[in-house]
């Protein structure tokens, strides 16, 4: 879904002048799925953002790269606070924590406004696949299955 009405051809979609609780969460999202994307499937990060004043998007394919075993075993903890004219805000910090193997990476987002919900998304770098697993505030369970992707410049 585009961020920009059709008849725009430039525009920030997030204003972090005055952002929104909502623009908050779309950039928490935002940055844990590049973070995400980044660690499993080693790309460019630079070639993945479209330049200013250029007309492309961005492309989701199938991966079909060959297996590469991840180079970082280990796990860490990321935090990402939020302010507002110096003040650190109420839904902050967004907590992304990571754990890999050579062939498979686990993340799970943890937000202080979310208290009894958890998601963890798991992805099999050999087999190509991601698990994205959720837990809602009343216990209910929801998974979701997927080919592994890549994100590029379209």
């Amino acid at each position: 879904m585009p961020c920009l009405p059709e008849h725009q051809t430039s525009a920030p979609c997030i204003n972090f002048l005055a952002p929104t609780p909502n623009d908050h969460a779309c950039l928490s999202l935002l940055l844990a799925l590049t973070a995400i994307n980044v660690l499993t499937a080693q790309v460019n990060i630079g070639n993945m953002m479209p330049k200013p004043g250029s007309s492309k998007g961005v492309s989701v394919e199938d991966d079909k790269s060959p297996f590469v075993p991840n180079s970082f075993i280990g796990s860490f903890r990321m935090e990402n606070h939020m302010f507002s004219k110096g003040v650190e805000e109420k839904n902050s910090p967004t907590t992304m924590r990571y754990w890999s193997s050579a062939e498979m990476t686990m993340t799970k987002m943890e937000m202080p406004d979310a208290k009894g919900q958890d998601m963890r998304m798991l992805t099999d770098l050999k087999g190509k696949w991601q698990y994205m697993m959720m837990v809602d505030e009343k216990g209910k369970k929801t998974a979701m299955k997927s080919k592994k992707k890549t994100i590029g410049a379209g």
